[in-house]
């Protein structure tokens, strides 16, 4: 089960600091502070430090888990609450120094102590034992990467022009996000259709194509180093294109709705006269239960029947007992099995035998493999038994054959008919 530690209080040192603070810095730290930042951030890094080394010596952390389980389990609980303290700490001392109040004297005492921990950071976030790669972290691309992604770029376009015909060009230019997603465009070539398609003219008709010059199409791409390659390339390969049919200027309403679209996520609220408010649309689940229990014939509910106690194979129903109601309902806490737990009744009141205590909660490990060992033997007596028993019958009848039968019997006449039968098989 994974544990949650709580943050430990913002207590200090043992000994009382001797450093003087001005007095409107120290009012602010005099509620969750004892002491000066610069002895509190000393304190936890010397503590994180200590801990650092103490589970380098045991070989990691991973190999103090093999070999010290209850240092490990003492060591990792400290770890956390250190560092929890350490982090309230720095996030405590940044929201400081945005206080209008402070004076520059606080404001650099504040900045000095906030470098001692920006000394120490790197090396203490670090966990003993976890191998770390140096190359993890991205870096910024080299010039050959550069050219290599602008070449890209424009062999995308060189491939887009020649494949797309002139009405897919213009339908990709006037294109947003929404409309390539209806057209069942990926969502990966998406951005590259709207980076690389190239801005459409409206054709110059009356007085709006004097007072409005066509807008280019901002170009979307993931990476900014690739669209700020792309740019100047772009105006001098490709010339510009006019529409083969004229073309409308777009309305407000359209503008708005392409310029902030909608979330699908969220559904349209629809509220008629004719329903309520949809906080009180909501009807209350209603749960019943019968007034009578089914029960189980009881040779469903034992393992390892016993053959000398015959249990009953017919299923019952009775009355149900008294429900369990909100009011009466234990709190979430005490769900958990305590000192003083005690087994549910059964749902009739007409059983009288105990729930059976199959969890062994309270029980010894080695009282309960006891336990369980005893059942499986004394299962394996009573089989025995039951074997032996099937061979009184048989003894039964060997003896009354043998006293009532055979002295009845003539031998002789009995072998002479046997050889009889026995030629007139080989015969």
């Amino acid at each position: 089960m994974a544990r949650v530690y709580k943050p430990a209080p913002y207590t200090a040192l043992m000994c009382a600091c001797v450093h003087g603070l001005p007095s409107s810095i120290a009012r602010k730290l005099d509620q969750w502070m004892k002491v000066c930042p610069n002895c509190a951030i000393t304190r936890l890094v010397h503590q994180l430090e200590l801990l650092q080394r103490m589970i380098a010596r045991r070989g990691g952390i991973f190999k103090q888990k093999e070999t010290h389980p209850g240092i490990h389990s003492l060591a990792r609980k400290e770890w956390v609450t250190t560092k929890l303290e350490m982090q309230n700490t720095i996030d405590r001392l940044e929201d400081l120094l945005k206080d209008e109040e402070m004076g520059e004297d606080d404001i650099a005492m504040l900045k000095e102590v906030l470098q001692v921990w920006e000394k120490k950071s790197d090396e203490l976030k670090e966990v003993p034992g976890v191998p770390y790669a140096d190359k993890a972290e991205e870096e910024e691309p080299t010039e050959e990467e550069k050219e290599f992604a602008r070449l890209l770029m424009v062999w995308l376009k060189m491939v887009l022009e020649k494949e797309m015909s002139q009405e897919e060009l213009e339908e990709a230019a006037t294109s947003t996000p929404s409309k390539l997603h209806r057209q069942d465009v990926p969502i990966r070539h998406q951005k590259s259709l709207l980076s690389t398609t190239l801005p459409v003219t409206p054709p110059q008709q009356g007085s709006y194509a004097k007072s409005q010059q066509p807008l280019p199409v901002t170009t979307s791409t993931s990476n900014p180093t690739l669209a700020m390659l792309s740019e100047p390339h772009q105006a001098k390969c490709t010339p510009p294109i006019t529409p083969k049919t004229p073309t409308t200027p777009p309305s407000v309403k359209t503008q708005q709705e392409v310029a902030t679209p909608k979330s699908s996520l969220k559904r349209p609220r629809v509220d008629t006269p004719d329903t309520p408010p949809s906080s009180m649309n909501h009807t209350c689940k209603r749960v019943r239960i019968a007034d009578r229990v089914t029960i189980s014939p009881e040779h469903l509910n034992v393992v390892n029947l016993s053959p000398f106690e015959p249990l009953a194979r017919t299923k019952i129903s009775v009355p149900h007992a008294t429900h369990t109601v909100a009011e009466h309902r234990r709190r979430r806490g005490e769900f958990h099995r305590g000192r003083y737990y005690v087994p549910g009744v059964w749902a009739a009141k007409d059983l009288d035998s105990p729930k059976a205590d199959t969890s062994f909660f309270r029980v010894n490990p080695r009282m309960m493999e006891a336990i369980v060992r005893e059942d499986l033997q004394q299962a394996e007596r009573e089989m025995g038994f039951v074997k032996k028993l099937k061979l009184v019958p048989g003894c039964w009848v060997v003896l009354w054959w043998a006293k009532y039968v055979v002295p009845k019997l003539d031998l002789e006449k009995l072998v002479e008919e046997m050889r009889q039968m026995k030629k007139k098989e080989e015969a």
